[in-house]
């Protein structure tokens, strides 16, 4: 694993916060496809598909607030993020604090979502690749 670079905090927002996304997303892509194959497999593979796959949506929010915070632009990722930034963030604090009800979850558990959610991570990785090339 790279180091962050002191004063560079597009490293930051790579190694601490995309490099856990992008390991939650490797597992909810390694889990999605014996997931929806069948009934039997959805239950063996079911809890640590979604398990990951909560994950990583709520630090795919992580990573978005940072690209904000750090004021950093792109027409492609900030259109992405704009689409669904107040439901991705429901979406994060559910996963992390506890609620009665699952409508902050299950509103993201639908086809346009997830291709959303890896369009965005696609970009987000092709950005901060592309950072990491350049400052070397």
């Amino acid at each position: 694993m790279a180091i962050p670079r002191e004063g560079d905090p597009i490293w930051m927002l790579d190694i601490f916060y995309f490099v856990p996304c992008e390991l939650m997303y490797h597992h909810h892509r390694r889990l999605k496809g014996p997931f929806f194959s069948n009934e039997i497999q959805r239950e063996e593979f079911g809890p640590e598909f979604m398990t990951f796959t909560l994950y990583w949506f709520a630090s795919l929010f992580v990573v978005a607030e940072g690209w904000r915070g750090l004021n950093l632009t792109d027409p492609r990722i900030d259109n992405l993020i704009n689409q669904h930034w107040d439901s991705l963030k429901l979406f994060r604090n559910a996963v992390f604090h506890y609620q009665r009800k699952d409508q902050k979850h299950v509103q993201f558990f639908d086809a346009d979502k997830f291709n959303w959610g890896e369009a965005l991570h696609a970009a987000l990785r092709a950005f901060l690749e592309e950072h990491v090339t350049k400052t070397g």
